[in-house]
């Protein structure tokens, strides 16, 4: 995985999301698992491209078993 895949991954999964009137959306950390990029790393990319679309969904972000990081961005 790279900073732009995953960048890419995350604003199209959310977009998708958009165009299809869901109100939330669930997201693995994605390109820590079989891409091995950084989880600490895709996190922190993966909030700042979040913040950059400024959506109304509400986005979950599944960390790792048991831990999810919630953004609603409606608030």
């Amino acid at each position: 995985a790279t900073e732009k895949s995953i960048r890419s991954s995350t604003r199209n999964a959310i977009k998708l999301a958009e165009e299809n009137s869901f109100t939330s959306i669930a997201l693995p950390l994605i390109g820590a698992g079989s891409g091995r990029y950084n989880p600490d790393k895709v996190l922190k990319l993966m909030i700042e491209e979040i913040k950059q679309l400024k959506s109304h969904i509400r986005v979950i972000i599944v960390v790792k078993q048991g831990v999810i990081l919630d953004l609603n961005m409606n608030k």
